[in-house]
């Protein structure tokens, strides 16, 4: 994968740049790593291996807008003062080299490789030239995606996707899961125009069942359940943890978590299970969490999603998400 600086770095405004920096602590705290450490205002975060996002450094510093305002400063007075700018430009790639260096040490220590989550401004590009330098391979480009609830909600699009959609009962159960914890159960049943039915369980806090239906729809491997518990359970805030069934054979056809903080809320680990793809269940999946974070308070949604995802932009794009930013991680050689 390579970038090309033109098309992907931007000069953004001090009201986007805030957005990034909310948007990049919720994704933080909403999929947690199980340590995180902080080098010069970076974020080390460490997760056993455990998923990219989750074992990445996330240069937050750089990521405010004195820092960007700085590098367009930098841009204007380019021509006017050579023999300064290259005195200031070397001293922060000595200072970016110390800092990466010290992420790499704290990885190699975990037998890992040091992992960079770098957004598409410009005041990470003489980051990503750096690590470019060293021999870190690009991947992942990863779009970061908003919609605003209720406005979307009330849109013509989504009205006609409800009403095809019947929910014709709606209860709320108690489930008591193998540790003796009592947790929150609500079951739809929605009635499709094939006469075939799905039923919905929301539960509101994690489950090895749950996870283990992820990890099998999403191609992982199970014996990552009990970490992904582990981090799932420390996340704070109300939790949506969705699975769709198939009433006549009993068998899960997807699952979906969605995690409201404060008038956030994020959709996360959205996945249908091979045999019922194509048959609009994801559709389904996003239409349900959105109208539960609506009922519980959440005023924006967001997202993350791989670029060449095709059939997922096509499903957030009838919802009317739009980008907000990009993210990529730059991957450094195997140990």
């Amino acid at each position: 994968m390579t970038l090309q600086a033109k098309d992907i770095f931007r000069q953004l405004p001090p009201s986007s740049i805030k957005e990034l920096m909310k948007l990049e602590q919720l994704m933080c705290n909403q999929w947690p790593a199980v340590k995180t450490t902080v080098c010069e205002g970076w974020l080390v975060q460490l997760s056993n291996g455990f998923t990219k996002r989750a074992n990445s450094v996330i240069p937050l510093s750089l990521y405010n807008p004195h820092e960007e305002n700085q590098v367009k400063e930098e841009d204007r007075s380019e021509d006017k003062d050579k023999g300064k700018d290259n005195e200031t430009e070397q001293g922060s790639q000595e200072k970016f080299a110390c800092v990466v260096a010290c992420c790499e040490t704290i990885y190699s220590t975990q037998q890992l490789p040091a992992i960079f989550r770098l957004a598409n401004i410009k005041s990470v590009r003489k980051l990503d030239d750096i690590l470019a330098a060293r021999n870190y391979r690009c991947s992942d480009l990863t779009l970061v995606q908003t919609l605003e609830l209720e406005q979307a909600l009330r849109s013509e699009q989504i009205v006609r996707l409800k009403q095809a959609i019947k929910m014709d009962q709606t209860t709320r159960l108690e489930e008591t899961m193998g540790s003796g914890r009592t947790i929150g159960l609500e079951q739809t049943r929605f009635s499709f125009s094939t006469n075939t039915h799905i039923q919905c369980e929301l539960m509101d806090h994690p489950s090895i069942p749950w996870i283990n239906y992820y990890l099998q729809f999403s191609n992982q491997t199970a014996n990552q359940s009990s970490l992904m518990l582990q981090m799932l359970s420390s996340v704070k805030g109300k939790s949506a943890y969705l699975l769709l069934k198939d009433e006549q054979s009993g068998e899960v056809a997807a699952c979906g978590l969605a995690i409201i903080d404060g008038i956030y809320m994020g959709l996360h680990h959205l996945v249908v299970a091979p045999a019922f793809r194509k048959q609009g269940l994801g559709t389904r999946l996003v239409l349900h969490l959105l109208q539960w974070g609506n009922d519980n308070g959440a005023h924006q949604c967001f997202l993350a999603v791989l670029a060449n995802n095709e059939s997922a932009l096509h499903l957030y794009n009838k919802f009317g998400f739009i980008e907000s930013y990009r993210y990529w991680y730059r991957i450094a050689a195997t140990l």
